[in-house]
Protein backbone atom coordinates (compact mmCIF):
# COMPACT_ATOMS: atom_id res chain seq x y z
CA UNK A 1 0.00 0.00 0.00
CA UNK A 2 1.38 3.37 -0.72
CA UNK A 3 2.44 5.94 1.69
CA UNK A 4 -0.29 8.82 1.40
CA UNK A 5 2.32 11.33 2.19
CA UNK A 6 4.81 9.92 -0.19
CA UNK A 7 1.58 10.43 -2.95
CA UNK A 8 1.05 13.80 -1.82
CA UNK A 9 4.83 14.34 -2.73
CA UNK A 10 4.55 12.86 -6.26
CA UNK A 11 1.53 14.44 -6.77
CA UNK A 12 2.25 18.14 -6.21
CA UNK A 13 5.55 17.68 -7.93
CA UNK A 14 4.24 16.97 -11.26
CA UNK A 15 1.59 19.99 -10.57
CA UNK A 16 4.66 22.33 -10.08
CA UNK A 17 6.18 20.69 -13.50
CA UNK A 18 3.31 21.74 -15.19
CA UNK A 19 2.09 25.51 -16.29
CA UNK A 20 1.76 27.17 -12.97
CA UNK A 21 -1.44 29.74 -12.81
CA UNK A 22 1.23 32.24 -12.03
CA UNK A 23 0.09 36.10 -12.04
CA UNK A 24 -4.12 35.15 -12.53
CA UNK A 25 -3.52 32.97 -9.15
CA UNK A 26 -1.35 36.60 -7.92
CA UNK A 27 -4.28 38.83 -8.82
CA UNK A 28 -6.51 37.42 -6.63
CA UNK A 29 -4.97 37.98 -3.19
CA UNK A 30 -3.48 41.45 -4.09
CA UNK A 31 -3.77 43.97 -2.67
CA UNK A 32 -5.93 46.87 -4.63
CA UNK A 33 -3.34 49.53 -4.93
CA UNK A 34 -0.33 46.93 -5.19
CA UNK A 35 1.37 47.07 -8.74
CA UNK A 36 1.81 43.93 -10.38
CA UNK A 37 4.81 45.19 -12.46
CA UNK A 38 7.97 43.89 -13.75
CA UNK A 39 11.31 44.19 -11.95
CA UNK A 40 14.01 46.87 -13.29
CA UNK A 41 17.13 45.32 -13.85
CA UNK A 42 19.28 46.35 -10.43
CA UNK A 43 16.32 44.50 -8.65
CA UNK A 44 16.83 42.81 -5.65
CA UNK A 45 16.74 38.56 -5.99
CA UNK A 46 15.40 37.02 -3.45
CA UNK A 47 13.96 33.18 -2.33
CA UNK A 48 11.54 31.89 0.10
CA UNK A 49 10.90 28.56 1.10
CA UNK A 50 6.69 26.82 1.45
CA UNK A 51 7.65 24.16 3.27
CA UNK A 52 5.27 21.37 3.67
CA UNK A 53 5.28 18.58 6.86
CA UNK A 54 3.05 16.19 8.14
CA UNK A 55 1.52 16.01 11.59
CA UNK A 56 -1.32 14.14 13.34
CA UNK A 57 -2.47 13.46 9.47
CA UNK A 58 -2.97 16.61 8.83
CA UNK A 59 -0.63 18.73 6.73
CA UNK A 60 0.85 22.11 7.63
CA UNK A 61 2.92 24.52 6.50
CA UNK A 62 5.92 26.95 8.61
CA UNK A 63 5.87 30.56 8.87
CA UNK A 64 7.59 33.24 10.23
CA UNK A 65 6.03 36.16 12.36
CA UNK A 66 8.97 39.22 11.32
CA UNK A 67 10.42 40.90 14.55
CA UNK A 68 9.44 44.79 14.80
CA UNK A 69 12.00 46.57 12.69
CA UNK A 70 12.85 49.85 10.94
CA UNK A 71 11.32 48.40 7.43
CA UNK A 72 8.87 48.03 5.45
CA UNK A 73 7.58 44.22 6.06
CA UNK A 74 8.47 44.72 10.08
CA UNK A 75 6.17 42.59 11.84
CA UNK A 76 4.83 41.01 8.97
CA UNK A 77 4.16 37.14 8.98
CA UNK A 78 6.41 35.99 5.92
CA UNK A 79 7.91 32.35 4.73
CA UNK A 80 11.58 31.90 5.70
CA UNK A 81 13.70 33.25 3.17
CA UNK A 82 15.92 36.08 2.23
CA UNK A 83 17.93 38.30 -0.15
CA UNK A 84 20.68 36.35 -2.52
CA UNK A 85 24.56 36.65 -1.20
CA UNK A 86 27.18 36.56 -3.32
CA UNK A 87 28.08 33.15 -1.79
CA UNK A 88 25.25 31.53 -2.79
CA UNK A 89 25.49 29.29 -5.56
CA UNK A 90 21.90 29.76 -6.64
CA UNK A 91 18.86 30.69 -5.43
CA UNK A 92 17.59 27.71 -4.14
CA UNK A 93 20.50 28.17 -2.26
CA UNK A 94 19.50 31.25 -0.80
CA UNK A 95 16.05 29.85 0.14
CA UNK A 96 17.86 26.89 1.81
CA UNK A 97 20.77 28.64 3.05
CA UNK A 98 17.74 32.09 4.93
CA UNK A 99 15.71 29.09 5.97
CA UNK A 100 18.50 27.53 8.10
CA UNK A 101 19.79 30.98 9.37
CA UNK A 102 15.82 32.43 10.54
CA UNK A 103 14.62 28.88 12.24
CA UNK A 104 17.29 26.74 12.54
CA UNK A 105 15.80 23.84 10.10
CA UNK A 106 18.28 22.20 7.69
CA UNK A 107 16.26 21.42 4.17
CA UNK A 108 18.20 19.10 1.50
CA UNK A 109 17.57 19.53 -1.94
CA UNK A 110 16.08 16.06 -2.47
CA UNK A 111 12.94 17.69 -0.55
CA UNK A 112 12.42 20.54 -3.16
CA UNK A 113 9.09 19.40 -4.60
CA UNK A 114 9.28 22.46 -7.07
CA UNK A 115 9.17 26.27 -7.71
CA UNK A 116 6.18 29.03 -7.85
CA UNK A 117 6.03 31.94 -9.59
CA UNK A 118 8.44 34.41 -9.28
CA UNK A 119 7.54 38.05 -7.81
CA UNK A 120 7.87 41.24 -7.87
CA UNK A 121 8.07 43.13 -4.63
CA UNK A 122 7.68 47.04 -5.16
CA UNK A 123 7.49 48.39 -1.39
CA UNK A 124 11.18 46.39 -1.27
CA UNK A 125 12.31 46.11 -4.80
CA UNK A 126 12.89 42.25 -4.70
CA UNK A 127 12.33 39.97 -6.96
CA UNK A 128 11.26 36.68 -4.93
CA UNK A 129 11.41 33.09 -6.15
CA UNK A 130 9.26 30.56 -4.14
CA UNK A 131 10.36 26.98 -3.42
CA UNK A 132 7.87 24.26 -2.06
CA UNK A 133 9.46 21.42 -0.28
CA UNK A 134 7.86 18.11 1.47
CA UNK A 135 10.32 18.09 4.54
CA UNK A 136 10.93 14.16 5.78
CA UNK A 137 10.49 14.69 9.38
CA UNK A 138 8.28 15.99 12.49
CA UNK A 139 7.82 17.56 14.68
CA UNK A 140 10.43 20.37 13.91
CA UNK A 141 12.84 21.57 16.29
CA UNK A 142 13.41 25.04 15.67
CA UNK A 143 16.28 27.64 16.53
CA UNK A 144 14.80 30.73 15.91
CA UNK A 145 16.96 33.96 14.94
CA UNK A 146 15.90 36.56 17.23
CA UNK A 147 17.27 39.42 15.37
CA UNK A 148 15.16 38.25 12.60
CA UNK A 149 12.18 36.01 13.55
CA UNK A 150 9.44 37.16 16.67
CA UNK A 151 7.60 33.78 15.90
CA UNK A 152 7.59 30.83 14.46
CA UNK A 153 3.86 29.27 13.22
CA UNK A 154 2.80 26.33 11.67
CA UNK A 155 -0.50 26.40 10.25
CA UNK A 156 -2.46 23.29 9.26
CA UNK A 157 -3.67 23.75 5.16
CA UNK A 158 -6.82 23.06 5.52
CA UNK A 159 -7.25 26.30 8.51
CA UNK A 160 -5.47 28.39 5.73
CA UNK A 161 -7.58 28.04 2.87
CA UNK A 162 -10.72 27.66 4.72
CA UNK A 163 -13.27 29.58 3.15
CA UNK A 164 -13.78 31.50 6.60
CA UNK A 165 -10.59 32.21 7.12
CA UNK A 166 -10.16 34.63 4.08
CA UNK A 167 -11.23 38.02 4.97
CA UNK A 168 -10.53 41.91 3.81
CA UNK A 169 -9.06 43.80 5.70
CA UNK A 170 -7.26 47.83 6.63
CA UNK A 171 -3.89 47.42 6.84
CA UNK A 172 -1.77 50.31 7.64
CA UNK A 173 1.80 50.52 5.48
CA UNK A 174 4.00 53.42 6.14
CA UNK A 175 1.77 55.92 6.70
CA UNK A 176 -1.38 55.17 4.15
CA UNK A 177 -4.04 52.34 5.48
CA UNK A 178 -4.87 50.32 2.14
CA UNK A 179 -7.87 47.88 1.49
CA UNK A 180 -6.04 43.98 1.36
CA UNK A 181 -7.55 40.50 1.21
CA UNK A 182 -5.64 38.64 3.69
CA UNK A 183 -5.99 34.82 4.78
CA UNK A 184 -6.50 35.43 8.65
CA UNK A 185 -6.12 31.30 10.67
CA UNK A 186 -6.08 31.02 14.25
CA UNK A 187 -6.17 35.03 14.09
CA UNK A 188 -2.95 35.73 12.45
CA UNK A 189 -3.28 38.01 9.37
CA UNK A 190 -1.17 36.75 6.06
CA UNK A 191 -1.22 39.55 3.10
CA UNK A 192 0.60 41.13 0.56
CA UNK A 193 3.37 38.64 -1.06
CA UNK A 194 3.05 35.73 0.94
CA UNK A 195 -0.53 35.33 0.36
CA UNK A 196 -0.36 36.06 -3.37
CA UNK A 197 2.12 33.16 -3.38
CA UNK A 198 -0.43 31.31 -0.98
CA UNK A 199 -2.95 31.82 -3.37
CA UNK A 200 -1.16 30.10 -6.21
CA UNK A 201 -0.16 26.98 -4.28
CA UNK A 202 -3.61 26.93 -3.04
CA UNK A 203 -4.62 26.63 -6.73
CA UNK A 204 -2.03 24.13 -7.56
CA UNK A 205 -3.61 22.08 -4.57
CA UNK A 206 -6.84 22.36 -6.38
CA UNK A 207 -5.26 20.92 -9.45
CA UNK A 208 -4.71 17.41 -7.28
CA UNK A 209 -6.43 14.43 -7.52
CA UNK A 210 -9.65 14.19 -5.40
CA UNK A 211 -8.80 11.16 -4.10
CA UNK A 212 -5.59 12.61 -2.15
CA UNK A 213 -5.71 12.23 1.76
CA UNK A 214 -4.72 15.43 2.16
CA UNK A 215 -6.68 17.35 0.04
CA UNK A 216 -7.87 20.51 1.93
CA UNK A 217 -10.54 21.84 -0.21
Amino acid sequence: MANPYATFQDNIRKALSTTLPGVDAHQLMAPGSRPLGEPAEQTRLAAVLLAIFEKNNRLYTVFIKRSLYEGAHSGQIAFPGGQEEKKDSSLLDTALRETHEEIGIRVTPPEIVGKLTNLYIPISDFFVTPYVACLRRAPLKYIPDPTEVGQVLEIPLNELFDQNNKIQQKIKVRETTIQAPAYQPYGHTIWGATAMILSEFGTVLEQLPKKNPYFVF
